[in-house]
């Protein structure tokens, strides 16, 4: 059995704490409408999260991008390697520049990547069902099956039940 990264652990369980019903998104993975099982009466929830999958990390995490606001100028400044790998670390930097071009914001992001084998993993460990995983481009439109590499996020729907 392979080992769950515990700091994936610690997310699920800090989202799962945070997870209510009808309620709007608190965290990465969100709830929807239940569902109630005529058989058992067991109230069910599927939800839905989503995480960054490696073309995202090898794109915009790995690039420069400048943009114009009121009066400023936003760039971020992607420090990850575009050959980057499962599991990486990744890294960009965030610069908030004023009308005068003076910096007032900078800060460094950083984000590791988990495969869907990981994630699925763990969220099989914390008590929920993996329904399906699709994946997004930029055009934000679900396609099945998720490929790492053409698809910047992963789309997880999974369910549980009640009290969970």
């Amino acid at each position: 059995m392979e080992q769950i990264d515990p700091d994936l652990t610690d997310a699920w369980r800090s989202v799962l704490d945070t997870i209510a019903p009808n309620q709007p998104n608190r965290a990465w993975l969100s709830a929807c409408d239940p569902v109630t099982v005529p058989a058992t009466g067991d109230t069910l929830y599927d939800c839905a999260g989503h995480a960054d999958a490696l073309a995202s990390y090898r794109g915009f995490f790995a690039s420069t991008e400048t943009h114009d606001y009121d009066g400023g100028q936003l760039v971020w400044r992607g420090r990850t390697p575009k050959d980057a790998c499962s599991g990486v670390h990744a890294r960009a930097d965030l610069e908030v520049r004023d009308h005068a071009g003076r910096v007032i914001l900078q800060m460094t992001h950083r984000q590791r990547h988990y495969s869907a084998d990981q994630i699925t993993a763990c969220l099989r460990a914390e008590g929920l069902k993996p329904v399906a995983i699709f994946g997004i481009k930029t055009d934000a439109v679900l396609r099945q099956p998720l490929d790492e590499t053409q698809h910047t996020k992963a789309v997880y729907i999974v369910r549980t039940q009640e009290g969970r």
